[in-house]
């Protein structure tokens, strides 16, 4: 799988919609990694407040012809594709990948000078 933490704004605003990103963005989520191999990522979402209903999320990412990135996926929710939890997944991955990057600081030649 294409590494989440790449995808852009854009990209999730062009696969899922600007309404939807900025609802997933507005709430707070608990995202728990189930699975995750080249094909696909599979997690359970939960909101952070409120409604204590969890739901099971699998994402697929694939590219066209044209090297273009979409993504798929399924939810156990009453909306089963495309809905706010398969965005609040991507948000988690997105922002963990930015952490990390915050995290590792200069490399060592970096570091050296």
């Amino acid at each position: 799988m294409q590494s989440t933490s790449s995808f852009s704004q854009q990209e999730l605003e062009n696969n899922f919609g600007s309404k939807m990103v900025a609802e997933a963005r507005g709430r707070q989520w608990t995202v728990k990694p189930l699975e995750q191999d080249e094909q696909k990522m599979v997690a359970e979402v939960t909101r952070a407040h409120g409604a204590k209903a969890s739901f099971r999320v699998e994402i697929h990412i694939n590219r066209d012809r044209g090297g273009a990135r979409h993504i798929g996926s399924i939810c156990s929710c009453k909306a089963v594709w495309k809905c706010e939890h398969a965005v609040a997944v991507l948000l988690s991955q997105m922002e963990a990948g930015s952490h990390e990057r915050q995290q590792t600081g200069p490399s060592e030649e970096v570091a050296f000078w």
